[in-house]
């Protein structure tokens, strides 16, 4: 009878036990399960090991899943603390788990989830910083929103490289081999604002995206169980537009981010992703505090004066003979002077104060109203997209040019930043008549920066490429070329003159200096521009070459583009097509 009662309860633990072992069998599966592990290809982009409860859970989803329910069944409110999304669908999709492990809870989630909360969730795309090339293709982050009317009080959610380096060589290195810990973190949202909109002269694009009450909870979860962890940061691939992709995915289980983006994530094309999927619910425009500047210079009759006020302290007597509104003018200006000089740390916050009080006790007399309308430019995702094919044909040849990214001087600027060019690995061969295919060029970087200057601001502008190109001699070199110049416009007119050192490497070591002048003028869906230079060879040869071009846009991702290039002597006309993808 004993003999018979152990094997009852045997049947009992054993029989339930294979029947659960059963039904989740095939969940390790489910594709939000490798949304919460970050995997891809069979193996979490997560790198830290403590993020993983599973020895082996970097590489085995099973695995990681097992751990999971043995640590809930273990301690679960522990496990939901750190964990809670993960949690959160196991219990979901495992009743009987749920039923076993009765309830659970987490104060500090729900303080979290309290102090947040949270009504909607914005994607934030600040513009390219034209004269950083970290920073060149722009950033994005996510806004957790209690109320649209006073977004700055908001919290943003950021996925950044780990680093203090200020090297630009360096971080590039470090940035493209993964040299950099990359971690989400959480700060104040007025932050941003001074550092992208304010220090670095960035518009901001707000996407305001249409997730539930539930969605953002799961969001935020997921969020919260990945902040103690890092994973290895790629400038192309794993950055911080991409990882936003995976949050995305965890407060969605439907969207399909992630998989879209394998060998590069650009932020423009992740945020385009985002709106492709029905996500976006509508987009605002924040300017830069560089352009509210600039637009009350246009108001200013007489800079002098303004630029006078400005230097001898803040002196009343200076603006007193001028018409009321152009004092409401200068003030205004000074005042936005002195914050965008708060923001960049060039003043101490004594001094800063001081100065504010003493315009805004003089603007407080003036009753006249500041209003300095920015016109919204055209938005991003009006622009092409960042691979480009070209065909090209001249006379005596025919061109195939590819290029992954992103934007250069001949593309229409809609959507993009004027003057902020930057490109990776355009490759060209060329097919003469009656002749083999040859490489004409592969430029691995290819940057250049034309930052305007004005009466305010004044950037240098800057140029750096490096990669293989056949030389006026018809001759495949390496050339490494830098410079830098001065940028201005003038009634829609870009003009800038640069002083260009190159360094070639062929059959012999030689270098060069070329002076250069350009122009280039945009519209909507047409641009032209033109660009002479005299380059000084150590060898002893000159050489002077004036191209002129003009694209024009079929529709968004398909323009015509002609060059007239003379090279010395010889003259040469070149048409092509370029189609975006």
């Amino acid at each position: 009878m004993l003999r018979k009662g152990i094997y009852i309860c045997l049947f009992f633990i054993f029989v339930p036990l294979s029947l659960f072992t059963y039904e989740i069998s095939n969940l390790h599966n489910d594709r939000y399960w490798h949304t919460l592990l970050h995997f891809k290809n069979s193996t979490s982009e997560i790198d830290d090991k403590k993020f993983f409860l599973s020895t082996n859970g970097k590489y085995n989803a099973k695995e990681e899943l097992q751990a999971t329910i043995e640590a809930l069944l273990k301690d679960k409110n522990r496990i939901f603390c750190k964990f809670p999304a993960r949690s959160q669908w196991i219990l979901k999709n495992i009743p009987e788990l749920k039923d076993k492990i009765g309830a659970y809870s987490c104060s500090q989630i729900d303080n979290l989830i309290e102090d947040y909360d949270p009504k909607s969730i914005s994607l934030i795309f600040p513009t390219a910083h034209i004269n950083a090339p970290s920073s060149m293709y722009g950033h994005s982050f996510l806004r957790i929103d209690h109320d649209k009317k006073t977004p700055l009080i908001s919290q943003a959610i950021n996925y950044a490289a780990q680093t203090r380096e200020s090297n630009g060589l360096l971080f590039a290195y470090h940035g493209l081999t993964g040299g950099y810990d990359g971690k989400y973190s959480i700060t104040p949202y007025y932050e941003k604002i001074k550092e992208y909109n304010d220090m670095e002269r960035r518009d901001i694009w707000e996407y305001d995206l249409n997730l539930n009450e539930e969605e953002i909870k799961q969001l935020l979860y997921h969020q919260f169980e990945l902040k103690d962890y890092s994973a290895d940061y790629f400038f192309f691939t794993e950055n911080c537009s991409y990882n936003l992709l995976w949050l995305l995915e965890s407060a969605r289980s439907s969207a399909h981010l992630t998989d879209k983006f394998n060998i590069k994530a650009i932020p423009i094309d992740t945020i385009r992703a985002v709106q492709n999927e029905g996500f976006v619910k509508e987009v605002l425009f924040r300017p830069s505090k560089s352009k509210k500047i600039k637009k009350i210079v246009q108001k200013i009759d007489d800079m002098v004066i303004a630029k006078t006020f400005l230097k001898q302290n803040y002196n009343a007597e200076i603006i007193k003979d001028q018409a009321l509104e152009q004092q409401a003018y200068i003030l205004d200006l000074s005042s936005e002077i002195l914050r965008y000089k708060r923001a960049k740390n060039k003043i101490v916050k004594k001094e800063y104060v001081d100065a504010l009080m003493k315009i805004l006790k003089q603007r407080s007399q003036i009753d006249i109203k500041s209003n300095y309308p920015i016109l919204e430019p055209s938005r991003p995702l009006e622009g092409h997209k960042t691979n480009r094919l070209t065909v090209s044909s001249d006379k005596d040849s025919f061109l195939l040019s590819f290029k992954p990214s992103f934007h250069d001087i001949y593309d229409i600027e809609r959507g993009f930043i004027e003057g902020a060019y930057i490109n990776f690995f355009d490759l060209s061969i060329r097919k003469d008549h009656g002749r083999s295919v040859k490489l004409q060029k592969f430029d691995i970087v290819n940057i250049a920066s034309y930052a305007p200057r004005d009466q305010i601001f004044k950037p240098l502008s800057w140029e750096v490429s490096f990669g293989w190109k056949r030389n006026y001699k018809d001759v495949l070199e390496f050339k490494l070329k830098g410079g830098a110049g001065h940028s201005y416009e003038h009634m829609g007119f870009l003009y800038y003159i640069f002083l260009d050192p190159s360094l070639y490497i062929g059959e012999k070591l030689s270098a060069s200096l070329s002076p250069k002048v350009g122009m280039i003028k945009n519209f909507s869906t047409f641009k032209f521009g033109a660009t002479a230079q005299k380059e000084f060879f150590s060898h002893g040869d000159e050489i002077t070459n004036v191209e002129v071009f003009s694209t024009y846009s079929l529709h968004k991702d398909i323009s015509l583009n002609l060059k007239y290039d003379i090279t010395d002597s010889k003259k040469r006309g070149m048409f092509s097509l370029f189609y975006y993808f």
